[in-house]
């Protein structure tokens, strides 16, 4: 495979066209005549779609890392930003490859630390966290402020973790992580998360990706993002979809009962196991925002909750997630819990929706998305 130049900059990364990288061309020209189709799929599937697309997003920008030069204690907000337009297992992973020195306690803290900042703050935009994001669709929040109101709780928690991070005995290298930095990644990343949040749509967004990642060059790139990035994510949607339009069967009907009947505050114990599949799944009731405090804390009691922990621990890391994460999700529990059933119910949310007139409106049906015009 050669090294191609290729417009407008040029990356100090190989080029390369195939047959795999062809076989996703035809693809995304096949979704050409199927923009309106996403307003007739139900949750599961819109959020697949668009799965696809922040994750081939983030292989074909591969290059945008984390800079090291930074204070210990501002990672948790380059974590807790990030996540919200990046995916937190990719922010984690670069993370995790950084050479940290000190304490192996205080080490292991950290990492801790950071994975709560990453799947709290990825929920400051309605695309950012993967266990809220069929959730956000199935209240038709599409919009670029739909979910500002957390944004509050979340500053104050990433201050609450910042602080925690500075009495931490370690030290990261100097540098950045994540590989040389590119002006072309940087303007390709800005304009498809414009894109998206300017259109709404999800399958206009992959099908222009997919174009524009076999022109450039960078098909493979799109499937390695796509494939090492959200394959479990992406299996465990998979599923769900396949739970929604499976015929009876004891199996399935087993897990949809289970999650079925876990509404309201029960829905802790789903969210607890898998927050993926809870979300995907979850009958929602009305209350969007007990409904998203509910599936965040949730997703924090395990490694496996969001399979981020799953795959940034290891097993013999378990013991100190499970020591190190209550506190802080108790602490997030309390901030968040405090703020919306506090100031924002009682003084702020009904200014706030005269503001931008769409209130969060639950579709008839748990399988289909309202028609967002």
């Amino acid at each position: 495979m050669d090294r191609i130049l290729t417009i407008p900059f040029f990356k100090d990364r190989h080029r390369g066209w195939g047959l795999e990288p062809t076989i996703f061309l035809l693809i995304g020209l096949a979704l050409l005549p199927y923009p309106e189709a996403l307003h007739h799929l139900d949750v599961v599937s819109e959020t697949i779609i668009l799965v696809t697309f922040l994750a081939g997003l983030m292989g074909v920008t591969r290059s945008i890392g984390i800079p090291l030069s930074i204070p210990i204690h501002l990672v948790p907000f380059v974590c807790g930003f990030g996540s919200m337009f990046m995916d937190s297992f990719l922010i984690l992973l670069i993370l995790t490859k950084a050479k940290i020195g000190g304490n192996e306690q205080d080490k292991l803290k950290f990492l801790v630390i950071n994975t709560a900042a990453a799947l709290i703050g990825g929920t400051g935009t309605y695309f950012g966290e993967v266990y809220l994001l069929p959730l956000c669709l199935k209240y038709g929040m599409r919009e670029w402020w739909s979910t500002l109101p957390l944004l509050p709780p979340i500053i104050l928690f990433l201050v609450c973790l910042s602080r925690i991070s500075k009495k931490l005995d370690i030290k990261l290298e100097v540098g950045t992580v994540g590989g040389k930095l590119s002006i072309q990644d940087c303007l390709e990343f800005i304009f498809f998360i414009a894109l998206l949040l300017w259109s709404k749509n999800s399958i206009v967004c992959l099908f222009a990706l997919l174009i524009w990642s076999y022109i450039s060059g960078q098909g493979h790139e799109f499937i390695e993002g796509v494939w090492e990035i959200d394959k479990a994510v992406l299996g465990l949607l998979g599923f769900a979809l396949l739970l929604l339009h499976a015929p009876p069967f004891f199996l399935t009907d087993l897990v949809k009962e289970g999650i079925a009947s876990s509404t309201g505050w029960y829905a802790f114990i789903p969210s607890s196991i898998n927050g993926v599949l809870t979300g995907a799944l979850y009958p929602a009731t009305g209350d969007f925002w007990k409904e998203a405090l509910i599936l965040s804390t949730g997703v924090l009691v395990t490694p496996a909750s969001a399979l981020v922990g799953l795959m940034v621990f290891k097993p013999r890391m378990w013991a100190g997630y499970f020591r190190y994460m209550p506190p802080i999700m108790i602490l997030w529990f309390l901030i968040c819990g405090i703020w919306l059933f506090g100031p924002w119910k009682m003084w702020l949310e009904e200014p706030f929706y005269e503001l931008f007139g769409k209130r969060p409106t639950l579709s008839l049906s748990v399988t289909t998305t309202p028609v967002d015009h």
